[in-house]
């Protein structure tokens, strides 16, 4: 799907402010999903004078993202299952060294493999790889960087979940945020991402059973199948494949 542009200008009067809110009403857009990743297209200009002191341009979906206890995970009030992978950073011939044809690579083949999500396991990934996934439509769980034990302390965790929601914030892409990852949990740090998220996505912890998720790792058989079929919590099945 390509970038839309509508609706008319948008303005505000700053006025020594550190931040301002811009809000508008549109009536029926095209809504962003996996399987049709309608985008718009927004320009952000700041004038002093009747000259421009500054000027950034975002690309941006419409669509809502609704966690149902009990029920599902819902995009635009249709109840979807995430199929995907777990991913890292890493390349055979350049390593941890990436960059946009590594990423629309990436993606490309989750999406061959008739998948539509993909979680970042371990820590968030790079800019290039997020508007892959908002342009070809693949849902992301962004996750922040703590793992294991001990997490993060509340002092740097508060810095990194900022930077984390703030930089990958208007995403489409996004659906969920992770907070850390098998053990790397600092409960602390969850008022933050709200507070920084206008969308207020859910978050969730990875490895570990909640208010109204299971996200267990490397179950056995018995096990998932237990959770899938007669549990009562959204299920987040993670499995460990081994070849030989």
């Amino acid at each position: 799907m390509g970038i839309r542009m509508y609706g008319e200008p948008i303005r505000l009067s700053v006025d020594k402010a550190d931040s301002v809110r811009l809000s508008g009403s549109f009536s029926n857009p095209a809504l962003w999903s996996s399987e049709f990743p309608n985008r718009y297209k927004v320009d952000v200009t700041l004038e002093k004078e009747g000259k421009i002191q500054h000027q950034i341009t975002e690309i941006f979906g419409f669509r809502t993202v609704d966690l149902r206890p009990g029920d599902g995970f819902y995009v635009n009030n249709v109840k979807i299952r995430f199929k995907g992978v777990d991913r890292h950073t890493h390349w055979p011939t350049s390593g941890r060294t990436s960059n946009r044809t590594i990423s629309l690579n990436d993606v490309l083949l989750i999406k061959e493999m008739n998948m539509n999500s993909v979680r970042m396991s371990h820590y968030p990934p790079d800019k290039h790889f997020l508007e892959i996934c908002d342009s070809l439509g693949l849902f992301v769980l962004d996750e922040l960087t703590a793992w294991q034990y001990p997490p993060y302390e509340t002092k740097v965790g508060t810095k990194l979940v900022k930077e984390l929601v703030t930089c990958d914030v208007n995403h489409p892409c996004i659906v969920i945020w992770d907070n850390g990852n098998e053990g790397g949990f600092n409960f602390d740090l969850l008022p933050l991402y709200g507070q920084y998220d206008i969308q207020k996505r859910p978050v969730i912890h990875p490895w570990l059973e909640e208010k109204n998720t299971t996200t267990f790792h490397y179950m056995s058989y018995g096990v998932g199948t237990h959770l899938y079929f007669e549990g009562n919590k959204v299920f987040f099945p993670i499995v460990f494949v081994q070849t030989s």
